[in-house]
């Protein structure tokens, strides 16, 4: 008996991991291998596994059972029911000296069948089923709008980690030119035709890179977890980025042709707009409650023992009920002020609703020209650093420049690769915040080309 216990909880144990799995509601394991990604892929697994976008999932369906339960209340019920009595004896009528009667029985069974249905004489039903099913949209809005959230959160710490990345690559190329500066520097020195400073600036350079790539690497680790914390996988697991080629757009849609295009398919708005006429519905819902209500009723009973005052085995009735209410202390009319204090927060809500969302729009248009403009610059001024870092070197290692040229030129050309990764990864947010202003999907291509 002990070893079928125990296999039965050895299953049991081994059965619900792998049904939790099912769910996609726990956080995966850590794996040894590396995670590779793409910025939509990402998005696909936060999505899966992010606790706001779970949570939203299951308030949806609350919302849902609301609606189905409201339908319900419209429709007939029916209810059997059964009684049984044991009585203690026989109730007898003697009639004559030799003669009586039983009036009852010792054990009575009794079975019974009631059909109830509503008639929404008043549209009190009516009104409560289509104010449920607006709040079932407005929490799919809501749904929505975390979703669109998440979306813009793992574009921007997506890109954010492979800026650092890059900054990190920058460091450590730093790091080699610098020691390849301190080589040919103490080549020179050795030759006489270096000055003993060339050297030691050359070791300055060669510690101050080492300090900038160290910070550098601990910015990238810093982001790689910010990343994971995102997505739901543990902060452990190893992740490599896939990046993807960059389309700058040629322009920017203009911000009253956007702002208009979000009005229309902001969630926000939408989810709004959804509560503003779930507000009045519920003004109509208050008012019903002053409406009569009518019901009808079906009520069949079956008694297998008969007895001499209750002959018949089954009988029925049927009515109709009417409730008029009359006087309820003011709570009705109560009810209706409460509604249409609702309905005043909603309408108010819903204006600044859509001005906010007008003002997200305007922003993101300024941050996506702003970020535009700024790597097309970057890309030039890279150029320009690169062309002036391989002349510094011609020029030094021809011995008509000193070593402090060459490595001014080193400084601006890592400069620039820093500042044409970081403008070319801020402008890949702000397309995701461009796309997240105006509805639309923050993906990997973004919404602005």
């Amino acid at each position: 008996m002990r070893y079928r216990v125990g296999v039965l909880l050895l299953l049991m144990l081994a059965v619900m991991p792998a049904a939790r799995g099912q769910d996609g509601q726990t956080t995966p394991s850590v794996s040894k291998e590396p995670l590779t990604l793409t910025c939509e892929q990402a998005i696909d697994t936060a999505l899966q596994h992010n606790h706001q976008i779970i949570i939203a999932r299951a308030e949806t369906r609350l919302a849902r059972g609301a609606v189905d339960e409201a339908r319900a209340s419209g429709n007939p019920t029916l209810a059997l029911g059964a009684t049984y009595i044991r009585f203690d004896k026989v109730t007898v009528v003697q009639i004559g000296p030799d003669q009586s009667i039983a009036t009852g029985v010792l054990n009575e069974l009794t079975s019974n069948a009631a059909i109830n249905y509503p008639v929404d004489v008043s549209g009190l039903i009516r009104t409560a089923k289509s104010a449920a099913y607006l709040s079932y949209l407005a929490s799919t809005f809501d749904l929505q709008t975390q979703e669109e959230t998440v979306r813009l959160q793992v574009a921007q710490a997506f890109y954010g980690a492979l800026k650092a990345k890059h900054f990190a690559d920058v460091a450590s190329e730093a790091v080699d030119a610098a020691n390849e500066q301190l080589r040919v520097a103490q080549v020179n020195l050795d030759q006489g035709t270096a000055a003993r400073f060339d050297v030691l600036r050359a070791e300055v350079q060669v510690a101050d890179a080492k300090s900038k790539l160290i910070e550098a690497q601990n910015g990238r680790d810093l982001a790689m977890a910010a990343l994971n914390l995102v997505l739901a996988l543990p902060i452990e697991q190893p992740v490599s980025l896939v990046d993807e080629q960059i389309t700058v757009a040629a322009a920017v849609p203009p911000v009253a042709e956007s702002a208009d295009l979000a009005a229309k398919q902001r969630s926000e708005v939408l989810a709004a707009q959804v509560n503003l006429e779930a507000a009045h519905k519920s003004i109509k819902l208050a008012r019903a409650s002053k409406l009569p209500m009518v019901g009808l009723n079906w009520t069949g009973t079956f008694a297998p023992d008969a007895t001499l005052f209750s002959p018949r085995k089954f009988s029925w009735q049927a009515a109709a009920n009417i409730s008029i209410p009359i006087l309820d202390g003011g709570k009705a009319h109560a009810k209706v002020e409460e509604a249409q204090a609702r309905e005043d927060v909603a309408a108010e809500a819903a204006k600044l609703t859509e001005e906010s969302v007008r003002l997200d729009v305007r922003t993101a248009v300024t941050n996506l020209e702003g970020a535009r403009d700024r790597y097309n610059v970057a890309v030039k001024s890279l150029e320009s650093a690169k062309e002036s870092y391989r002349l510094a070197q011609l020029r030094f290692e021809q011995g008509v420049s000193t070593s402090l040229e060459v490595m001014d030129a080193s400084v601006a050309r890592s400069g620039a690769e820093t500042n044409l990764y970081a403008a070319s990864y801020d402008y890949r947010i702000a397309q995701a915040a461009f796309a997240r202003a105006i509805g639309k999907p923050a993906g990997a291509e973004g919404a602005a080309k």
